[in-house]
Order: C-alpha cells, then sequence, then structure tokens
C-alpha cells in the first residue's frame, strides 16, 4: 500500500508486489443468487479474484483488508460524464471522484471537438490516473458552450460546426 504523493494524501492506491495475496476481508458482496449482501473474504491474487468464501484462511504474508460493515465491489463505470474542467464549464476532474466513490472508469460523453480534442487528449486523458474512455463530439467546438449561464447557443445550433472533414482526421 502506497500513498499516490499527491496534494490530496487522504487518497489510498494499493499497488502489491506482483506475486501476494491481498484478503479483502468481512465485506458485504452482491450475491445475484439471493438477491441480497452477503458477508464474503474475498482473495485477489495477480489483481484478479481468485476466491471467496464466507471465512477464508490466507497465507500469513497476504495483506488484509478489513472490509467490515462495508460494502464490496467492482470497480464501477460512469457512463456519462464531461471530463475537460477548463475546457467546458460543466467539466470535473475525474480522479478525485474515482478515490471517493469507487467508480474506475469513465466515459466522456463528447466534450471535445476536432479544434479542442488534441489539447483535451493532452492535458486530461493523458495525466487521468481513472479508467477515461473519450467519444468525440462531432461538433468541431465540442461542447464549450453548454453551461455557460446567459449563452443560448449549443455546439449543434450552427450546421456548420458539424464538421464531419475535421472529425475524421482526429
Amino acid at each position: 500500500m502506497a500513498s499516490s504523493g499527491d496534494a490530496n494524501d487522504n487518497e489510498i492506491i494499493f499497488r502489491p508486489e506482483p506475486e501476494q495475496e491481498i484478503v479483502i476481508a468481512g465485506g458485504e458482496v452482491f450475491d445475484p443468487v439471493s438477491r441480497g449482501f452477503v458477508r464474503q473474504d474475498i482473495s485477489i491474487r495477480n489483481g484478479l479474484v481468485d476466491r471467496m468464501a464466507p471465512s477464508l484462511e490466507a497465507d500469513p504474508s497476504a495483506q488484509r483488508i478489513d472490509a467490515t460493515g462495508r460494502i464490496v465491489t467492482p470497480g464501477l463505470i460512469d457512463a456519462h460524464v464531461h471530463a475537460f474542467p477548463y475546457g467546458t464549464a460543466i467539466g470535473l476532474d475525474v480522479d478525485p471522484v474515482s478515490s471517493r466513490t469507487g467508480v474506475t472508469t469513465f466515459i466522456d460523453a463528447g466534450s471535445a471537438g476536432s479544434l479542442n480534442f488534441m489539447a483535451f487528449r493532452k492535458f486530461v486523458v493523458e495525466r487521468t490516473r481513472s479508467n477515461l474512455f473519450v467519444f468525440l463530439n462531432v461538433s468541431a467546438i465540442g461542447q464549450v458552450t453548454l453551461g455557460v449561464t446567459g449563452l443560448e447557443f449549443a455546439e449543434y445550433d450552427d450546421l456548420r460546426l458539424l464538421h464531419l472533414p475535421s472529425a475524421v482526421e482526429v
């Protein structure tokens, strides 16, 4: 377990050794068969779930995480975000959201268009530690006007901005 080294020292990142076992003990796991939560221990090896049971005996060298009273789930997916802060009025930094919510994968729903996509990729996508997948907005300007108070103009209001040749080049 290591601190991220960022300004937010409340964030903890687990970086196990390649063969090290991690046991998440006492957590509540959703069981689709019973359609409810059950107490389970989960063993993880090499980043994959190795076994689950109400109580696991683990190797003494295993890293043990006490999850008593907490819900344990695989990383969640947020399928509609705008992750272009400073590029759009409604953009957000997804990494702090990830560390607080259990969402590990985000899908940006078209914040950037062909004119600003390279900046989005360089300054956001390449620097984001969470999994971030993005859609390219077919409007050349992306969603730069969305959320700007008093500006009653959307990226699709002027059809000249729906510029397919520049979208294909990106």
